[in-house]
């Protein structure tokens, strides 16, 4: 039988009466983690909740005083029976436990929300996180909270555990308004995002690739008549992933060789297109040797997972060794054309990057390629026996000048 609370129950009460949305979280559990490492994330996680102002939380130490009297640990409160018999104590309408665990380099967090009215789980959350356990802290809770509260989730943010001189600069603003995070990566200052931009930096526009209006290129019965149309170009030309504009947000257009090499400009004043030289600057900077840098196809360690973003939401499963430290979020924004039928079907697996740069032994151009496959980075070029040609539509980053 629980002992009868005699000061801090009747204050918990009447804070539920003045806001009938009371909420308490409880200690998570630990498992294969320190218990104060779980603690301080729930303590992490206790405060974003409160951000979201949804709910009046009761407050850790109250709940501690609690439990305390009562004989309880909050750890060791994990089914939902005590959490229900432990939220009805303190006067709470809704309750919050879960776990945080470990297994090999995968930290796990589940989280739910427990009724007390009905007695019913609310709501699940669950986080899956390959990297360290500071991530969590610095983003992951956050997007526990978001998922538990609002049922929406947000991009990992990134900056992650950051290697030296790597800090978030300034925007930049193309010709057509776009505006561009930007990231310091040793001596160079990169774009963020993949390039939006549909005019040259003198005004001009660059023509749009594909006429038809068909937004599900994949499925198209006449894709061969669009790849010739396509194809054909021998000026810049531009494109949207699969022909849909709603793309465009997260993953950019797609540009031919023709567009980068332009003298009218397609990065905004006072940035350009990266050589292959400042792309080997920026991966040996990362930990890539001369001699890896220099050679074709992938190479290096971990150099393309410190540049690509985390988690799945874009990028497909794997996503083998994504940690974004560098913040340079590489998105897999595919190709066009991605097979030898002309249709798209790459997005999520590969993330392809021209490089302003032309080789007079391969005779043809640089780019690179990053896949859901791989944590390093490959180095192509258009005349190599790889199948991206000068009329391909590829990924664009800009540095500055």
């Amino acid at each position: 039988m629980m002992k009868k609370l005699s000061i801090i129950f009747p204050l918990l009460f009447c804070l539920s009466l003045l806001n009938s949305q009371t909420m308490a979280v409880l200690e998570f559990e630990g498992k294969g983690i320190a218990q104060d490492e779980a603690s301080a994330l729930t303590d992490r996680l206790n405060n974003e909740i409160y951000k979201l102002g949804k709910y009046t939380l009761v407050e850790r130490n109250q709940i501690d005083e609690i439990l305390q009297e009562q004989g309880f640990q909050q750890s060791g409160c994990t089914s939902d029976e005590c959490v229900a018999e432990v939220g009805r104590l303190l006067g709470a309408q809704k309750m919050v436990a879960g776990s945080i665990s470990k297994v090999g380099d995968v930290y796990s967090v589940s989280a739910r929300i427990v009724d007390l009215q009905s007695g019913e789980i609310e709501k699940f959350a669950n986080l899956d996180h390959e990297g360290k356990i500071g991530d969590l802290l610095k983003w992951g809770m956050e997007q526990v909270a978001l998922q538990l509260i609002t049922g929406f989730l947000q991009s990992p943010p990134s900056y992650m555990e950051s290697v030296t001189d790597i800090a978030y600069m300034e925007s930049v603003t193309d010709i057509d308004g776009n505006i561009y995070k930007t990231v310091k990566i040793g001596n160079q200052v990169w774009m963020a995002e993949n390039l939006k931009v549909t005019h040259y930096r003198n005004g001009d526009p660059i023509p749009k690739g594909i006429t038809s209006n068909n937004t599900e290129i994949i499925y198209m019965s006449e894709y061969e008549e669009i790849l010739t149309e396509w194809t054909n170009h021998t000026n810049g030309a531009y494109c949207n992933y699969n022909n849909n504009i709603l793309n465009v947000t997260t993953y950019g257009r797609l540009y031919n060789w023709y567009a980068v090499e332009d003298e009218r400009g397609l990065a905004p004043d006072g940035w350009h297109i990266p050589t292959d030289e400042e792309w080997k600057q920026m991966e040996m900077y990362l930990g890539m040797s001369q001699e890896e840098a220099d050679k074709t196809g992938y190479r290096g360690t971990d150099e393309g997972g410190k540049l690509k973003e985390t988690g799945t939401k874009h990028w497909g499963t794997p996503n083998k060794g994504a940690t974004n430290e560098t913040g340079f979020t590489a998105l897999p924004g595919g190709a066009w054309p991605s097979n030898s039928e002309g249709r798209n079907g790459s997005i999520g697996t590969f993330g392809y990057f021209w490089t302003s740069s032309f080789d007079d032994v391969y005779k043809g151009k640089w780019y690179r390629d990053f896949n859901s496959y791989h944590l390093d980075i490959s180095r192509l070029n258009t005349n190599l026996p790889t199948w991206a040609g000068r009329q391909w539509g590829l990924s664009v980053r800009c540095i500055k000048d």
